[in-house]
């Protein structure tokens, strides 16, 4: 009997797993303070007002520079925890089909596969923790890898304890892993919305990089092609030119019917052959030598 194959599966979290910013719900929460002091109208605002503030910062430090600063007595913020954090993570919106994606593939595969599922994020670790919960994806998601606050006696956040960059996230997949950077990431999945950095180093130590944009979106289908791997023929004698990246762009759409949960099945029955064809191979090598 063929024993399981492991399958490694991460995923971006921010308009890959979700529909919108995390943070959101936080702004939400907090609108009429934050609208008030920095007119504010969505993330993104309040991001760019996090770089005017502290613009010797990259994101996601910025933001989390202002968020301490707001966090304060006094401030648009004032008594964050991370508990809030934690309960403003259930109101974030779910990707479609993202709560049916886990169980389909573990439904589908059953004891052939064992799958290893990741989540790296420059947002914040409860957050994802609060949506992993509500939605009931913590049963399957094996590790968090995110950015966290540190907290004053009184559970109110007052420094950072943890930083993901997104310089750093390649890395991050990399711990979760039990291979070296220079081993082969085959059989190795990565889904996010916008990541070319990740998507040229995971396509080129043997992985498959998939890029996924919100259906409907010409704007953001544009953006993500722009993130797809390039193959450019040469004359003979020289083999094609490759320039490394997404080998999928498709809707954000996780169900089972489509493209995402499609191709990643497609890719899990290509690696459960292979491994089926190398165990039919040794075991005619080991009858071969017993002869």
């Amino acid at each position: 009997m063929l024993k399981p194959i492991t399958i490694e599966l991460s995923l971006d979290f921010d308009l890959t797993m979700t529909q919108f910013y995390q943070q959101e719900p936080l702004l939400k929460y907090y609108y009429g303070l934050i609208g008030k002091k920095f007119n504010d109208k969505s993330v993104l605002e309040y991001f760019q007002a996090a770089n005017e503030r502290f613009p010797d910062q990259e994101i996601p430090l910025s933001v989390m520079q202002a968020i301490i600063a707001d966090s304060k007595e006094g401030g648009v913020l004032a008594g964050l925890s991370n508990n809030k954090l934690y309960e403003l993570g259930q109101e974030i919106s779910p990707a479609v089909g993202i709560q049916e994606f886990f169980p389909g593939l573990e439904k589908k595969y059953g004891d052939q596969v064992h799958f290893v599922y990741s989540i790296i994020s420059l947002g914040f670790k409860p957050m994802v923790q609060g949506f992993l919960k509500e939605t009931g994806l913590d049963n399957y998601v094996k590790y968090v890898e995110a950015s966290s606050f540190s907290e004053d006696s009184n559970g109110v956040i007052n420094g950072i304890d943890r930083v993901i960059k997104a310089k750093d996230k390649f890395f991050s997949i990399n711990s979760f892993r039990q291979h070296w950077v220079d081993q082969r990431y085959d059989p190795f999945i990565y889904i996010s919305d916008n990541d070319h950095p990740v998507f040229k180093m995971i396509s080129v130590f043997g992985g498959m990089p998939i890029c996924v944009y919100p259906k409907d979106d010409p704007v953001a289908h544009k953006r993500a092609l722009e993130q797809l791997e390039i193959e450019t023929p040469r004359l003979p004698p020289y083999g094609s030119s490759i320039k490394p990246g997404a080998h999928h762009v498709l809707p954000r759409d996780f169900s089972p019917e489509g493209e995402v949960f499609q191709t990643v099945c497609k890719k899990i029955d290509e690696e459960i052959e292979i491994a089926e064809t190398n165990r039919l191979y040794f075991l005619n090598q080991d009858q071969a030598s017993e002869v």
